[in-house]
């Protein structure tokens, strides 16, 4: 039996460049939570970006619940995936709920807007991620962790099968990078939801995902549950620098620390 989403040797590369993405590989089944990591530069966010279908992949191809990608309309893809960018410009001064609405926008269609169920589904999202109290106010006025958050929303208002994540904590105080990760978590656990999160923190993805997949420069170096991944072998020869590898006291996920250069025993 097929896969919920699979990427069958994918390749991708900007102009002339080198390949981006380099024949990868990977499987995601419903409930699942995978990472993507590695350094800058490795293809996390074009990845994401392939498995969203917004790039072609120019080798391989990517299947949806055994449905080529490439056949897909936009609007069939986006009633399933959902995607948090890295990176958002508002042009418009809409307010926080008119943000999350536009989560509703594949199910309307046409000159339809948004009815009351869409306006609930919104508000329940902007609860679940701690944003209601922005509903009636000027998306320019929150500050960047206060958006990331109401992009969470507009996400889960999507109601997506599939979740891709490109940093989703980047600006987030500590307590809202465990509120968020939480949520993503109960979407994964409860409601069945496939996520793929790329991700700069090591010790997040390895507490809250299944498995982890360790690109460098494009390619797969490994892949596996966390404890397979995280460990220092693996992660010197890809982020060439020197770090201890621990257990979390608590969870007993794998744990980095960094080793200063300056300071070495």
């Amino acid at each position: 039996m097929a896969s919920f989403l699979e990427a069958i040797k994918v390749s991708y590369g900007y102009r002339a460049q080198r390949w981006v993405v380099d024949g990868v590989s990977l499987s995601v089944e419903e409930g699942e939570f995978v990472g993507i990591i590695g350094p800058n530069g490795a293809g996390k966010t074009t990845l994401l970006k392939l498995l969203d279908g917004l790039l072609e992949p120019q080798q391989g191809e990517i299947r949806l619940k055994g449905r080529a990608l490439g056949e897909m309309s936009r609007r069939e893809i986006a009633q399933q995936v959902a995607i948090l960018p890295q990176e958002v410009t508002f042009y418009f001064n809409f307010t926080s709920l008119e943000i999350v609405l536009q989560g509703r926008a594949p199910f309307l269609g046409g000159l339809r807007l948004e009815g009351e169920r869409d306006v609930e589904i919104a508000r329940n999202s902007m609860a679940k991620s701690g944003t209601l109290q922005f509903a009636d106010l000027s998306i320019t006025e929150l500050s960047e962790g206060e958006k990331q958050r109401v992009l969470v929303a507009r996400a889960l208002t999507q109601q997506p099968r599939l979740l891709l994540l490109d940093e989703p904590t980047a600006n987030l105080d500590l307590n809202y990078q465990v509120e968020v990760m939480d949520l993503v978590r109960v979407l994964s656990q409860q409601e069945g939801v496939a996520v793929v999160m790329a991700s700069h923190d090591i010790n997040l993805a390895a507490e809250y995902c299944h498995r982890l997949l360790l690109l460098k420069e494009g390619r797969v170096f490994c892949q596996g549950r966390p404890e397979e991944v995280i460990n220092e072998r693996v992660l010197t020869q890809v982020y060439e620098c020197h770090l201890l590898v621990d257990r979390n006291p608590l969870s007993g996920s794998p744990r980095i620390t960094l080793r200063s250069r300056l300071n070495r025993k």
